[in-house]
């Protein structure tokens, strides 16, 4: 068990967030040696003569996969100048674009632990001199906030500027 996840012996976990199931099947028919298994909830097939290719099996090959849930995060940003308020939507802007990889971090995945410090910069490049503290909060639905959150590898972290909150005290 890792990331919250139980995968089978001999086996490998696949969690996919998006795409066509076939195209799935045939990339990990295309990938994974013969014999290893594959752990999930979601089975995906695959029939290598249908691609049309000379010197393909006409055998169906079936695989498991596990399609992550969309679970939201929430950012508190705590700002200690109330004149700043003009700043609000900027701020947000910064959160969002620093959790999808717009910015110099990468896009926050599956599996990851978030730490409330990658965003930082990011809040103060948006204008705020007074930066308090930011604080995390996963699953956005419960829980409460924190310095860091761990995203199970069963979810895919997603945030909107909606999710961010900003106070001025």
């Amino acid at each position: 068990t890792l990331s919250g996840v139980t995968v089978s012996g001999h086996s490998v976990y696949i969690s996919i967030y998006g795409g066509e199931d076939t195209d799935i099947a045939r990339a990990i028919y295309n990938k994974l040696d013969a014999g290893c298994g594959t752990s999930g909830d979601t089975q995906v097939t695959y029939n290598p003569a249908s691609d049309n290719a000379e010197d393909q099996p006409d055998a169906l090959y079936s695989y498991y996969i596990k399609r992550p849930t969309a679970t939201e995060t929430a950012v508190k940003v705590t700002v200690a100048d109330a004149q700043a308020t003009a700043l609000t939507n900027a701020i947000k802007k910064a959160v969002v674009d620093n959790f999808n990889g717009l910015t110099s971090y990468r896009r926050i995945k599956m599996g990851d632990t978030i730490y409330s410090s990658r965003f930082y910069a990011d809040v103060i490049k948006a204008g705020v001199n007074k930066l308090v503290s930011v604080e995390i909060k996963y699953p956005a639905a419960s829980g409460s906030y924190g310095d860091s959150a761990t995203v199970p590898a069963s979810q895919i972290p997603t945030i909107s500027a909606a999710d961010v909150t900003v106070v001025y005290a």
